[in-house]
This record gives structure tokens, sequence and C-alpha cells, in this order.
């Protein structure tokens, strides 16, 4: 989902993120994970709030829930 919302954002596979995720409860459950997460996905700093007003962040679903990914350029 992550890389598709990339390719939506029409940002390079190279280029470094900030990422956000968002779901109430179920963001807590893909806390061990996100390290690895950012490590793929080249994401700076993976952000658990809500995603920016105005974003095209995408839902994600999962087993029992769901969570709001949105993600933005690290400029520099």
């Amino acid at each position: 989902a992550v890389q598709d919302l990339r390719k939506q954002e029409e940002l390079a596979l190279d280029e470094r993120i900030t990422l956000w995720v968002d779901g109430d409860g179920d963001v807590e459950r893909l806390a061990p994970y996100l390290d690895g997460l950012a490590a793929d996905v080249l994401a700076d700093d993976i952000r658990r709030e809500a995603v920016p007003q105005g974003s095209s962040a995408v839902e994600v679903a999962l087993n029992d829930g769901s969570v709001r990914i949105d993600m933005q350029r690290v400029d520099g």
C-alpha cells in the first residue's frame, strides 16, 4: 500500500519520505513492525497521528480494522 501511494504521489522509489499512519487503536497493533516498515520504504519518520488535512491518504484494511496512510517527500 505504501509503494502504491508513492506511485500515486509520483515519488521515486529512492526518495526519502515522512509517513503518517492513523487508525485509532489499530496503529498500536502495528507498532512492532513500524521500524522495519520505515527501513523498507525509506521513511525518515513515521508519525502515528492524523494524516494532514487535504491529503491524498489511502485506507488500508487490516484483519479486523483499518488504518489511513499518507506520505510526504522529505526535502533536503
